[in-house]
């Protein structure tokens, strides 16, 4: 498999906030600005501790948002992309981008059309992992501090409570915007561990009776099964996959799967998913040709990037079989933890 088709395969599955992560312009290594991104964060006064909070995901309803996602890049630069999400309620999404501004004092101008086909390829991983959830309610309440800010804050022209989640391990902070009468989560922020907004998307417009007949709804680009570790995943990856020694705290697994992409010039990749309640962890892993003759469980390669608070730690680790694998790890953690998961990655 050639590097081009290994970062097809990364980035389908990182949406555009790391996907250019080692691409020309991203070198390996640039971190994440400090821009400040602009949002509304609720009402002043003392801060209200909670449970976890009732929290309903746009795509669950039958709906169109059109929205704002800010992300801060390398060098200080603020990228902003317009976007409308548009769900039946039932399974079907569809999201794309509409406008892209450069920084936080241009206008919007139209998409080009190669970010137009990203979000056509990527669209549902983006909804999926990209976008903020309330994944796992036990584990988000073992995991983090929830405080809710007095008052309503307005997004999308709704009444909305804003909750802050306050990593427990120094993870950081996320907030939600959360719609009063729907619960619908409106809007969302990921505050890395030292207060410096990475990303906030936020809604514009809310139309809870769409006519959603001429919608294109998005497809799959790769075919997933749960990985079994049956002779046939095997034969399918074309390898064993390596497994993790070390996994932050918090973080338990909650998928493990082979997708095939439709694009057969990508190779298959072993996916696990793990998640602390909200954030997510992706350890991704694709058969390559070796480097060269070196020990079973060599780390022969490995580098890093950060952009808008997302971090990749890949690497190359020689298998038992005279093959190798390339490993992806990606998350919003600290970028020293994924290197820890990164280094424990055996045979």
């Amino acid at each position: 498999m050639s590097p081009a088709a290994g970062l097809r395969g990364l980035a389908l599955l990182l949406g555009t906030v790391a996907a250019g992560c080692f691409q020309a312009g991203n070198p390996a290594g640039a971190t994440a600005g400090q821009a400040a991104l602009s949002g509304q964060s609720g009402g002043g006064g003392r801060l209200l501790t909670v449970t976890v909070p009732d929290v309903q995901h746009p795509e669950e309803f039958l709906a169109r948002v059109t929205r704002e996602f800010q992300v801060a890049s390398g060098g200080g630069a603020l990228l902003r992309y317009r976007e409308l999400l548009q769900s039946d309620g039932q399974g079907g999404i569809r999201l794309d981008v509409t406008g892209f501004a450069p920084d936080a004092q241009s206008g919007f101008g139209p998409p080009a059309q190669e970010l137009q086909a990203t979000y056509e390829n990527r669209q549902r991983y983006m909804v999926k992992y990209r976008d903020a959830h309330l994944r796992d309610a036990l584990r988000a309440r073992q995991n983090y501090v929830w405080e809710e800010v007095p008052g309503t804050t307005t997004v999308a022209s709704r009444p909305c409570q804003v909750y802050r989640a306050r990593s427990r391990h120094g993870f950081g902070t996320v907030e939600m915007s959360v719609d009063v009468d729907s619960r619908m989560l409106l809007g969302w922020a990921l505050i890395d561990a030292q207060g410096t907004e990475q990303q906030r998307l936020q809604g514009a417009a809310l139309d809870l009776s769409p006519d959603l007949s001429n919608v294109v709804w998005s497809q799959p680009s790769t075919v997933d099964h749960p990985y079994t570790g049956s002779e046939l995943d095997h034969a399918q990856l074309g390898f064993r996959p390596l497994r993790a020694d070390y996994i932050p705290y918090g973080f338990g697994a909650a998928q493990r799967l082979v997708l095939q992409p439709l694009d057969t010039s990508v190779a298959p990749l072993y996916l696990e998913v793990y998640d602390d309640g909200l954030q997510v962890l992706l350890v991704a892993q694709q058969r390559v040709t070796p480097s060269g003759g070196q020990p079973a469980g060599t780390l022969v390669f490995a580098r890093n990037c950060t952009i808008g608070g997302i971090s990749v730690a890949e690497g190359e680790i020689a298998g038992s079989d005279g093959e190798a694998s390339t490993v992806y790890v990606v998350g919003s953690l600290p970028v020293d933890e994924l290197n820890v998961v990164l280094g424990s990655m055996r045979d």
